[in-house]
């Protein structure tokens, strides 16, 4: 009891006699403290207008901050905090001066979206965050919190998976005003602020609201208002937000006992928050993020670089991270009961540096081995202490100094000097091994997930939401064959069984050992969720931040801006039928309804943007250029037809192949590049054939050919098979499997029968004639 009547006494503005937080009395609380909303009064000007402090706003999806009585609580009070000892504050130059009702006001909303973004990233509150996490939240705090969160996204993903008519609207029948979309019940249902913000969301609203439109056309519609912004970080409200995050961190620390969940770790450690905030800008500019639209597909080499990365890790490291974990986590255990904790963890550090620089896999392609440490995720980065500098530790401490004079001598603190004898000249647990930089947790319950979920995305053709509602036991076999159990969200909303593959079985299989202990802990079936090698709680895997990790270890190219590429769910439905028909169309007579039926699309124009002419024109024809020259270079097509094709390039063949060393299949597009150059140039026809026709010498021949002052050019907008047909420039191709359909007099060949579509193409064609 003495030391609470001390703590009350040292801080008598928050505290009761009896050492409880006080929750009265403050001259600029205009409410009563358990308030939805505070009404703030100036702290020297009680007169003036005052500000006010919403705490009935969304947290999360679903769940505002007054669902959270305990983090409603911890808000409050930090606020109480600020104001009531902003001298003592001042004096520490800790966080922001809480001197007026502006200032409180900032604070206050500050203080809610810091807690948002923590419970965006899956935590109840800042006592669970780490220096790893605390790192995540400081960079995002350098973007607006509609960036950060991704606003746009959550409500494209409530769209989606609860459909158009669940969006909540005001419907005006009287007509006095025009019927809209419920800005509050849209926010709290996705758990966001101020969507109108965002450039991007207004887009959706207003997609959302016309489509509304015509199918109530009965009400007048809202206009909502859409510009081409942009979404930009401002220095300013980075500053502030790293100041408040300070200050909760000084709060915590000094009144740990009047917060459920102090901030513990302190998030600035070397530098002020202004300093950082000043160094980021410094390195990358302003952070901005254009109004994009629709995600931009990868080009082929870089999604493929990613599925190839994918699969290895599936394949190649799964089950030897698995064994070590199991190897490592018993050896812990065992030490841990021995040497205690701290030790323990350091032996376990060595450990793994060491078996995991004895795996085969070490030096393979995007291989985490050999691994840098057990437990924690550190990129690989240069010591902070020089080998000049540990020199000359070594030099004095082997004239028989101390730690203590060594440390006076060099101008550091004993106990770094006793860290850089252990680290770097004794090197007790092997930091001299060359590592990846990658822990075995961070590489089996961030990187392995990630790379399962690509490889669940692009062979099931599932969508984001169906893939991370997997449950244990979706896979099952049927009459010898693999299915797997995925909700359909968009059209069906009900689980179905999809064939798959066993790449898809290894896939679940992984996460089924990665989440078994997370799921006895919650008594839940779902698969992505992990009790890691931390084991202080069950996590998921935020993919947004573990992407641009994976994908500058793997040395993924960037896009022409130098950022990241973005991935959406629809990159990899489009690889899925693109492979459907490239690599098992012409076995499997596969076709457009069966695609469609697959993707559980209710309507074929939901499967022609997989397959437009722009969209897999271009790819076909990178994959078809690749396989083709490959022939060229061989000289062995497999395809009978081709031999017509090979009698022309032979004619060229002998002043560019043999004329060049070709020994890796790599060189085959290059190849194929001096062939077109020198003369023979192939162009992909629609229907499964080569065109010659736009070779130099060759258009003249072409059946099509129409001339033009002198000039001859084939005419391929018109190209056909029974126009082609006979044609010396026509070579038939079996293998070129790229827009096969046969014929038909419809305006598409994807197009469904259509009586009306056809009357129009046959008028169309007697007024030509």
């Amino acid at each position: 009891m003495g030391e609470v009547a001390q703590y009350a006494n040292l801080f008598s503005e928050i505290h009761l006699p009896d050492g409880g937080f006080r929750t009265s009395g403050y001259s600029w609380l205009g409410s009563e403290w358990p308030a939805k909303k505070w009404k703030i009064l100036d702290p020297d000007q009680p007169h003036l207008k005052p500000a006010w402090i919403n705490f009935d706003v969304p947290a999360m999806a679903g769940q505002t901050f007054l669902d959270r009585p305990e983090l409603v609580e911890d808000i409050k009070r930090s606020i109480a905090i600020a104001v009531e000892l902003r001298t003592v504050l001042r004096r520490k130059r800790q966080g922001l001066f809480c001197g007026s009702r502006s200032s409180i006001r900032l604070f206050g909303q500050k203080l809610l979206r810091i807690y948002r973004e923590i419970l965006d990233m899956g935590f109840q509150g800042p006592s669970e965050l780490d220096e790893e996490h605390l790192s995540e939240l400081r960079n995002r705090l350098l973007y607006p919190e509609r960036v950060s969160r991704q606003y746009p996204e959550k409500l494209l993903q409530l769209i989606e998976k609860k459909g158009i008519d669940a969006v909540p609207v005001k419907i005006v029948k009287s007509r006095k005003f025009p019927c809209h979309v419920d800005k509050a019940r849209l926010q709290f249902m996705t758990g966001i602020s101020d969507w109108r913000l965002s450039a991007e969301c207004r887009q959706i609203v207003h997609d959302i609201t016309q489509e509304l439109a015509e199918k109530y056309p009965k009400y007048s519609w809202e206009e909502v208002d859409v510009n081409d912004a942009i979404d930009y970080a401002s220095k300013t409200q980075a500053r502030n937000h790293g100041n408040t995050l300070k200050l909760l961190h000084m709060q915590g620390e000094l009144l740990q006992n009047d917060f459920a969940f102090p901030l513990k770790v302190d998030p600035y450690p070397d530098e002020t928050p202004a300093d950082f905030v000043d160094g980021s800008f410094a390195r990358d500019g302003h952070p901005t993020r254009p109004c994009r639209g629709r995600t931009r597909n990868l080009p082929v080499p870089v999604f493929l670089k990613l599925m190839d990365a994918s699969v290895r890790w599936l394949i190649d490291y799964a089950e030897p991270l698995l064994a070590l974990e199991e190897q490592i986590v018993t050896e812990f255990n065992e030490l841990e009961a021995s040497l205690g904790n701290e030790r323990a963890r350091r032996v376990a550090n060595a450990r793994v540096r060491e078996l995991s620089s004895e795996s085969e896999w070490v030096d393979k392609p995007c291989s985490p081995f050999p691994l840098a440490n057990f437990r924690h995720f550190r990129a690989a980065s240069d010591s902070k202490y020089d080998d000049e500098f540990i020199g000359e530790v070594q030099t004095l401490l082997g004239q028989g100094l101390g730690a203590r004079e060594t440390g006076a001598r060099l101008e550091i603190s004993k106990s770094s000097v006793e860290f850089i004898k252990a680290r770097y000249i004794d090197d007790r647990d092997s930091h001299s091994l060359r590592t990846t930089g990658v822990s075995l947790n961070y590489a089996l319950y961030s990187y392995l997930p990630f790379c399962c979920s690509v490889i669940l995305l692009a062979f099931t053709a599932g969508r984001e939401s169906s893939i991370g509602d997997l449950r244990f036991g979706c896979m099952k076999k049927i009459a010898g064959l693999r299915y797997i159990n995925l909700y359909i969200p968009k059209t069906l909303r009900r689980y179905e069984d999809l064939p798959t593959v066993e790449l898809v079985e290894k896939a679940v299989s992984v996460l089924e050992r990665l989440s078994a202990t997370a799921r006895k802990k919650t008594r839940s079936d779902h698969l992505f969720q992990f009790d890691d090698l931390v084991g202080d709680r069950v996590k998921g895997v935020r993919f947004d931040t573990v992407y641009p990790n994976f994908f500058d270890f793997i040395d993924m190219p960037r896009d022409e801006d130098g950022a990241f590429w973005k991935l959406s769910e629809h990159q990899f439905r489009r690889f899925f039928a693109i492979m459907y028909f490239y690599r098992y169309g012409k076995d499997n007579d596969s076709d457009f309804e069966s695609l469609m039926y697959f993707l559980r699309h209710c309507d074929w124009s939901m499967t022609d943007r997989y397959l437009t002419e722009e969209e897999q024109g271009r790819i076909f024809r990178e994959v078809e250029e690749e396989w083709l020259s490959h022939v060229i270079v061989t000289g062995k097509p497999v395809d009978q037809s081709l031999q017509n094709l090979m009698v022309d390039v032979n004619k060229v063949k002998e002043s560019v192949i043999n004329g060049t060393t070709i020994a890796r299949e790599k060189d085959a597009e290059r190849a194929l590049k001096r062939v077109q150059d020198d003369g023979l140039v192939f162009e992909f026809l629609s229907f499964g054939a080569v065109c010659l026709g736009l070779s130099p010498g060759r258009a003249e021949i072409a059946e099509c050919a129409i001339e033009i002052d002198g000039e001859f050019a084939p005419r391929l907008h018109k190209a056909s098979e029974s126009l082609c047909s006979g044609c010396s420039n026509y070579v038939v191709c079996d293998s070129l499997v790229s827009s096969k359909a046969p014929e038909s007099p419809s305006l598409t060949p994807l197009a469904c029968k259509s009586p009306i579509l056809d009357a129009v193409l046959s008028q169309v064609e007697s007024d030509d004639a």
